[in-house]
């Protein structure tokens, strides 16, 4: 995934310990403020300890939705979840992912409870 500051977005930091960054992968979450399922995709992340950058698509500068929708592989719903560049969906594709353990294995964890 291209560099973050090519958007000029601000990305706010998950409240995960920092110290996993190192052995996780990158995860972004582009979000939208009172989305239920931004919301439930930031806390399952954050119940399970993984670290990710949140996106918050209000505070785009225009023209930056367009990207944001190829960096996702052409997403147009949130929240649009992306790891290590591979876009992987939204909310119900990170529960199942959680549930089938690849989750966990493109993070380069351990699996915790899906």
């Amino acid at each position: 995934m291209a560099p973050r500051e090519q958007y000029d977005l601000p990305v706010m930091r998950g409240t995960a310990g920092a110290r996993y960054r190192v052995l996780m992968a990158r995860v972004t979450v582009y979000a939208t403020p009172f989305c239920a399922y931004c919301v439930g995709a930031k806390r399952y992340l954050r119940r399970r300890g993984i670290p990710f950058d949140e996106v918050r698509i209000n505070l785009m500068r225009p023209g930056a939705r367009d990207r944001i929708q190829a960096a996702s592989g052409g997403g147009r719903t949130f929240p649009q979840i992306v790891i290590d560049g591979d876009p992987i969906g939204g909310f119900d594709s990170l529960r199942a992912l959680g549930r089938s353990g690849d989750l966990a294995r493109r993070l380069g964890s351990p699996p915790a409870a899906g």
